[in-house]
């Protein structure tokens, strides 16, 4: 194409076609451009000479801004150099080529295809005919989708799940890094294999009709399988889907298969552990209306408490022991087979118990090999394999044991949570033991103190009414203290009774005389002596003619059978204490359990939650047991009459009433404060042999003020974690062998008496520190 001024005019057919390609020229969509070629020996030069309207608008070059213009003048030496190679190119081989290029233009950088023809005159090219297409967003399109495809390849490679494609033949097309570890074929050409190369032939046949009904009907299936691996079998939630081709038949089949192992073992483990929670719930309900059910006597609660143990422990033997020196004798029993009966005595070496006598503590085992006792007597002579026994106590002294046994080995090892059931077991037993010594005790003194009385009628007396003469017995002068020559008046008699019963016996006394109403009370009488005695006194009428004319009745001391009912309350005081520690060691698993279920519970999907409502009221049931067994009322006391105490004393007199050992004492302030000394006395003895106990015997206390009304009893032993401070401070909570876990209980309670709080820290040097906010510390 040429020039419009060197146009042959020659001709009016000519002139048209040259007017039809100017007109093709100038509307054609595509940008065009022409060049002039002159050639000398064997270089090149091209010249832009116009370009179309297409062509200006693409590139932002004018007709004018493009005319006269090389390839290097319009686009710069390197890319200039570059097309005007493609242009070479074209005029050798004198044919058209095709290519793409990328150019920077005014317009912008662009990507085109680029089509140049040449145009030749007597076998010359002298010209050359491009077109070009923008093909900047096409390319745009083309990296975009390259860029997504190496994304999704990424996601494929990295994800954790095995993904896989098969085709209808059961042949493998893809797999990701996943799936080529999960069946070991990370060196191999996945492409073509079958199930066949992968799994045993009863899995493969399975995996095939999973397949069959996605290709047969499309389905989308969702399977959990065990898939054997060379690492062993693993569960896996696999989802197979449908691939589509373009008529809308499936062609192949798209799999992603997540293993759930650890979710399956978690399922198991949560209804194990469900179960579990459920047998120890049922077992804690059995012990509490065992122990509560006032129906029945101490020894068939004990044989109850057996009978649960032997089914919770899933063994076949129990036995309370009553242990004397080497004696073992069978207090109580509960034995199906009936070869062991209350009463029956053992050598205490021939038994496991002797085991719990010798490490002061609980021994248990679910088989002679786990518990390395295959040369001990009791295995040699009775072949006992499963056993648990706990020490019981009464009075603190060791009474002998509660265990539980059977013959043939279990096959899970016993738990703590067992364990800790039959300690509790043990301990009440115990506490009901020393309960019941303690009533057979005082029920044995009452009886004598009753046929006492009836033979030598202890206490007697009679008041005339109109004489208003009052006769004693020689024993009521003695509780009296009065000599016998004494001749009181009821009205005196009346006056011997304490101030807070003086009220009391004078309205029964008139109410006696007046209207015959007879009394039995119990009161305390305040002798010539000025002591305090307890009386049992009882008052009747005596008739002549319907008339009252006497009153005689019986004047008993009581004194002793009140103290003995006192002590009596200070047992149930410890049975109560006793229920606190049932608490905390019950506590221990629950929290474990509780503490468990919140892990699993973090961790476990969707699916899993719907347990967990059955799990969290098991737990709930559980500690409300727990609560319903406190009879603790957890209320501090008071205390009576207060003086200024001197601490460097007190401290003193502590301190040389604790062993010690090495241990020093080191007092850093002098000052006095106001309490009840006794009672102050065993909080810092507690709080020094706490720090002996735990800190060794070279361990340095000091005590000393911080702050205006705060003293402080620190040592440089270990030290208590913050997460121990509270539980130290409860009943029952102790680290020491043989520890009672009361001593800092007996700190808490006398401090709350005086008003004070205690507060446990960090000592200086990294023990433990008691700090007590007290209340107006005098001055130094």
């Amino acid at each position: 194409m040429e020039d419009n001024s060197n146009m042959d005019r020659g001709g009016a057919t000519a002139g048209e076609s040259r007017s039809v390609y100017e007109a093709i020229f100038r509307e054609m969509s595509d940008a065009a451009f022409l060049i002039d070629v002159e050639q000398s020996d064997e270089d090149y030069t091209f010249t832009y000479r116009r370009n179309n309207a297409s062509h200006q608008e693409q590139s932002g070059l004018s007709e004018d801004e493009l005319r006269g213009q090389t390839p290097q003048e319009l686009l710069g030496d390197e890319q200039g150099t570059v097309v005007a190679g493609n242009y070479q190119e074209c005029v050798e081989k004198g044919e058209t080529i095709e290519y793409e290029e990328k150019l920077e233009l005014p317009g912008g950088t662009s990507d085109w295809q680029t089509k140049l023809t040449p145009i030749t005159d007597s076998g010359q090219v002298t010209q050359i005919v491009g077109v070009a297409r923008d093909m900047t967003e096409k390319k745009e399109q083309e990296r975009q989708l390259k860029r997504i495809h190496r994304r999704f390849e990424t996601v494929m490679e990295t994800m954790s799940a095995a993904v896989f494609l098969k085709d209808a033949d059961d042949q493998y097309l893809m797999m990701n890094q996943a799936c080529r570890e999960l069946f070991n074929v990370e060196d191999q050409d996945i492409v073509g294999l079958t199930d066949e190369d992968l799994f045993p032939p009863d899995t493969a046949e399975q995996v095939r009709t999973d397949d069959r009904r996605v290709f047969e009907n499309g389905e989308v299936i969702e399977i959990e399988e065990t898939v054997p691996t060379t690492s062993g079998n693993t569960v896996r939630l696999t989802r197979k889907s449908p691939v589509y081709d373009e008529d809308s038949e499936v062609m192949a089949l798209c799999g992603v298969s997540t293993d759930i192992t650890e979710r399956k073992q978690a399922e198991r483990q949560l209804k194990e552990n469900k179960e579990r929670l459920t047998e120890q719930n049922t077992a804690l309900e059995s012990l509490a209306q065992i122990i509560t059910d006032t129906e029945r006597t101490v020894d068939q609660q004990i044989t109850d408490l057996l009978d649960l143990g032997t089914t919770y422990l899933d063994l076949d033997v129990g036995i309370l022991s009553e242990i004397d020196g080497s004696e073992y004798t069978v207090r109580n029993v509960l034995d199906p087979s009936k070869g062991i009966t209350p009463g029956d005595s053992f050598d205490l070496t021939d038994t496991y118990c002797s085991l719990v006598y010798d490490a002061d503590g609980p021994v248990s085992f679910h088989s002679a090999t786990d518990g390395g006792v295959k040369d001990h007597p009791a295995y040699e002579k009775q072949g006992i394999e499963s056993y648990i026994g706990v020490p019981v106590f009464v009075e603190d002294q060791r009474y002998g044991t509660l265990n539980f046994s059977r013959s043939e080995s279990r096959e899970e090892a016993i738990t703590d949570a067992e364990e800790s059931f039959v300690r509790i077991m043990a301990q009440w037993m115990g506490t009901e033991l020393n309960r019941q010594q303690r009533e057979e005790e005082l029920e044995r003194t009452s009886k004598f103190l009753q046929e006492t009385q009836a033979v030598a009628k202890v206490g007697g007396w009679e008041v005339r009414l109109r004489s208003e003469r009052m006769r004693w017995s020689e024993e009521l002068y003695r509780i009296h203290g009065l000599p016998l020559d004494a001749n009181p008046t009821p009205e005196e008699a009346i006056e011997f009774y304490h101030p807070d019963g003086r009220d009391t016996i004078r309205e029964a006394f008139d109410r006696l005389t007046t209207e015959g109403e007879p009394y039995d009370l119990e009161l305390r009488i305040v002798t010539a002596d000025d002591e305090v005695r307890w009386v049992r006194t009882r008052g009747e009428p005596r008739y002549e003619d319907d008339e009252i004319v006497a009153v005689h009745g019986t004047f008993q001391d009581i004194t002793e059978r009140k103290e003995r009912e006192q002590e009596l309350q200070r047992q149930n005081s410890r049975l109560n204490e006793f229920a606190s520690v049932v608490s905390h060691d019950l506590r221990n698993p629950l929290n474990v359990a509780q503490g468990r279920a919140t892990i699993l519970q973090q961790r476990a999907n969707e699916e899993l939650q719907e347990h967990f409502t059955p799990l969290v009221r098991s737990l709930d049931r559980m500690e409300s047991i727990i609560e319903d067994t406190l009879t603790l009322a957890r209320q501090g006391e008071t205390v009576g009459g207060t003086d200024p105490i001197s601490v460097v004393d007190l401290i003193g007199k502590c301190w040389a009433g604790v062993e010690t050992g090495e241990a020093t004492l080191e007092i850093e302030d002098e000052f006095t404060l106001r309490g009840d000394h006794d009672r102050l006395q065993h909080v810092f003895e507690n709080l020094f042999r706490n720090a002996v106990e735990h800190g060794g015997e070279d361990v340095t206390v000091r005590v000393g003020r911080c702050g205006e009304d705060c003293l402080y009893v620190e040592d440089d032993g270990p030290g208590i974690p913050p997460s121990d401070r509270d539980a130290v401070l409860e009943p029952g909570h102790t680290s020491v062998s043989g520890g009672t876990g009361f001593g800092l209980t007996i700190v808490k309670r006398i401090a709350e008496a005086h008003g004070w709080e205690v507060a446990i820290t960090d000592g200086r040097d990294g023990g433990a520190r008691f700090e007590f906010d007290t209340a107006g510390l005098p001055d130094k």
